[in-house]
């Protein structure tokens, strides 16, 4: 897409492609060049797809989000301890 929309070569780009069949974007890694034909139309360019790369995205992503919920329940945690009332504690925050 930034090779149709600047017309400029990109080598080792990563870039997230929408799949609906399972709800979640499939992650490539992709070169392109311009083609710079006047008989082709403007915007026009050839993509080479470097296949396995999702993978590794996929798995920073994973990690990301279970950071966050582990950090959410690290927090939660140290305020049971250290509140006096916990059920009462607990109780509020479910409620939010």
């Amino acid at each position: 897409m930034l090779t149709l929309r600047t017309g400029r070569a990109v080598r080792g780009t990563v870039m997230g492609v929408w799949n609906p069949n399972t709800d979640n974007y499939r992650w490539i890694l992709i070169n392109s060049e311009p083609i710079l034909d006047p008989e082709i139309k403007p915007g026009a360019g050839s993509g080479h797809f470097i296949p396995g790369h999702h993978r590794a995205q996929q798995a920073e992503e994973t990690l990301k989000k279970n950071k966050e919920k582990f950090e959410i329940l690290s927090d939660t945690a140290s305020r049971l301890l250290a509140t006096e009332e916990p059920q009462n504690w607990l109780t509020n925050f479910a409620r939010k």
